[in-house]
């Protein structure tokens, strides 16, 4: 490579809310170490708010991609661009593969769990997502369990490269409105069915009927926003459960902050990006028997695995932590922090990266 200091285009679909929160401070981390450039394929359709089992919205993502390979073709000309961060298989790995096949750009695949959990079912789609993966010049995933699916798939070599956030332990010492003196438990995430929003709120009923000194903190949106607050208000639990909305990174960091336990009750995950955020913040964790949750609350030993993705099961384990020593966990959890930071990641990726070239 001699004095060359590498040119890394990043492709992405989300910069800045959600998923995109990593992406963005993934970017300003790996920006300190190489030339980084953005590409954000700009689209007023949110592919998290399509339904890959709707043919109308398979034919939007052709749309989208048609139109941002062709931007992205002139972004990698007129950046000089020496390799490729797509992040995350769809869309932004079938559009680094069509810039290769055009350029010769190497590029990387940095797979999420919804990449071969929800899209690679459909056939149309996995193939695509498949063929991307195969023509990659590297393959990372955000999970070890997803790891294992992606070499499957591909029959090809997938890396463990966790997602992780920039994290101030400043911003978490700014009040928040939850009650004193009383258990509280907090949700983050989108309000889909996959998250398990609905399974938690069943449980925290059945908690409540022992357990009245405990509360349901739930930040986020989405399609089942709507029928979520009616169940609430059906169980009379309004006082109880409160709904917060969309809050921004800081915000959320001060609630984990200032709650008890964070509950991850998905039905399907790879390695929530919460989780690990949770870590930062010291905040115990119950979560699902999903993805690699499993693996790394027993392994540092930082809350809470539900067996069973029922109400019942989740309620159980829900009142375990509220008779629980949670200072327990505070040990496992800075471990945990340290050993999955920002940091980290950009360097074993550039690393990679430079083998690779």
């Amino acid at each position: 490579m001699g004095e060359h200091k590498l040119r890394i285009g990043i492709i992405t679909h989300n910069f800045g809310e959600d998923a995109g929160i990593f992406v963005k401070d993934f970017t300003k981390e790996l920006s300190k170490k190489t030339h980084t450039f953005v590409f954000h394929i700009n689209s007023e359709t949110k592919l998290g708010n399509l339904n890959p089992l709707n043919p109308l919205s398979i034919l939007r993502v052709r749309d989208i991609l048609e139109s941002a390979s062709i931007q992205a073709v002139r972004f990698v000309r007129d950046n000089k661009i020496d390799f490729i961060i797509a992040m995350w298989a769809l869309p932004a790995g079938l559009i680094a593969e069509s810039i290769k096949k055009k350029l010769a750009t190497p590029y990387c695949v940095w797979a999420l769990g919804s990449d071969i959990n929800t899209y690679a079912k459909i056939p149309i789609l996995k193939n695509m997502i498949k063929n991307a993966l195969i023509n990659a010049d590297l393959r990372f995933a955000n999970s070890m369990s997803l790891s294992q699916k992606i070499k499957i798939l591909t029959k090809m070599p997938c890396n463990f490269l966790p997602a992780a956030t920039t994290f101030d332990p400043k911003i978490g010492h700014k009040p928040v409105n939850l009650k004193k003196n009383t258990f509280n438990f907090l949700f983050v995430g989108r309000l889909e069915k996959v998250k398990g929003t609905d399974i938690l709120i069943d449980a925290f009923n059945i908690l409540r009927s022992t357990y009245l000194n405990s509360h349901l903190t739930i930040i986020g949106t989405g399609s089942m926003e709507k029928s979520l607050k009616a169940r609430v208000k059906y169980l009379r639990l309004e006082k109880n459960v409160s709904f917060l909305g969309k809050k921004n990174h800081q915000e959320v960091i001060n609630y984990m902050f200032f709650s008890d336990c964070l509950i991850i009750p998905s039905r399907s995950e790879s390695l929530p990006l919460v989780l690990l955020e949770a870590a930062f913040a010291n905040l115990p964790v119950i979560a699902t028997d999903v993805g690699d949750c499993k693996r790394l609350i027993r392994k540092y030993k930082i809350g809470f695995v539900v067996s069973e993705n029922s109400p019942v099961a989740l309620a159980e384990i829900m009142e375990k932590a509220l008779t629980a020593n949670l200072k327990l966990f505070k040990v496992g959890l800075k471990k945990l922090s340290a050993e999955f930071s920002l940091n980290k990641s950009a360097n074993l990726i550039l690393n990679y990266i430079q083998s690779a070239k």
